[in-house]
C-alpha cells in the first residue's frame, strides 16, 4: 500500500473522530451537524465547479453521480 493511502486513511478516521467529539459536545448536535454540512458544501463547491468544468464526467459517469445523489438524499 502506498504512503500516500495510509495518509489518506489516517486522515480520513482523524476527521471522522473529530467530527464525532465535537458533534457530541455541542449543545445542539443537530445544528451542529447541518452547520459543519453546510460549510463543507460551500467550502467544496468551488472545487466541484471548477472540476465539472476543466474535467466533466464521461456519460456513463453521471449514472454514477444520479445514484449518489438518490442515496444520499434517502
Amino acid at each position: 500500500m502506498s504512503a500516500t493511502a495510509v495518509l489518506l486513511v489516517i486522515a480520513s478516521a482523524t476527521a471522522h473522530a473529530g467530527w464525532n467529539f465535537f458533534t457530541k459536545k455541542a449543545s445542539w448536535p443537530l445544528g451542529f451537524t447541518w452547520a459543519m454540512a453546510f460549510v463543507g458544501t460551500i467550502g467544496l463547491l468551488p472545487v466541484g465547479a471548477y472540476l465539472l468544468i476543466t474535467e466533466p464526467p464521461e456519460p456513463s459517469g453521471w449514472t454514477f453521480v444520479a445514484v449518489s445523489w438518490m442515496l444520499h438524499l434517502a
